[in-house]
């Protein structure tokens, strides 16, 4: 088995952007109230809720310690966020396909049985997909950037492990 850490840069960087986007509603909240109408007080306060509960989602993304993902001949473990997928055997997987746009890659895993992962996927998850299932065609992507390896190296990876007894397609 081996396991992937997840870079904690891109997070500290999301929690600066949060923290700033944050306390600039904020100050549009301090101004005095003839600056700013009761329309645009509500606007900033909703604004700035946003970007607090991003906050929070990113502060709690950053200290997690088992960040990452884990790949075995078993099958493949996902532990890269709070929505994380959680294990995945390579005996339910039909496909995996790897896409890569612009400098950005993800792996798409077609599922023989979507039904019987997601009886056994955390909680969260199944909210998640549940709430936008309509926007994707596969329940469950990796995003292969940000980890201390490159992306290909992941791709080779799963290539070591699913591609000797399963497809895998590039686009």
């Amino acid at each position: 088995m081996r396991f992937i850490k997840k870079r904690k840069v891109p997070t500290a960087i999301f929690i600066g952007f949060c923290a700033v986007a944050a306390f600039i509603c904020f100050g549009c909240l301090c101004l005095p109230s003839n600056d700013i109408s009761l329309g645009g007080r509500g606007i900033a306060l909703g604004i700035m809720l946003f970007f607090v509960v991003l906050l929070v989602w990113g502060v709690l993304e950053w200290r997690n310690k088992q960040a990452g993902i884990a790949i075995s001949h078993e099958g493949f473990l996902d532990q890269s966020t709070l929505l994380a997928c959680g294990f995945v055997p390579w005996n339910n997987v039909k496909t995996i396909i790897i896409i890569s746009n612009g400098g950005h890659c993800y792996a798409s895993f077609v599922l023989h049985d979507s039904k019987q992962f997601l009886d056994q996927a955390p909680r969260q998850f199944i909210r998640f997909v549940n709430s936008i299932f309509f926007l994707i065609d596969h329940p469950i992507r990796l995003n292969m950037n940000g980890y201390h390896i490159t992306a290909q190296e992941i791709a080779s990876l799963l290539e070591s492990t699913y591609g000797q007894t399963g497809t895998i397609e590039y686009r």
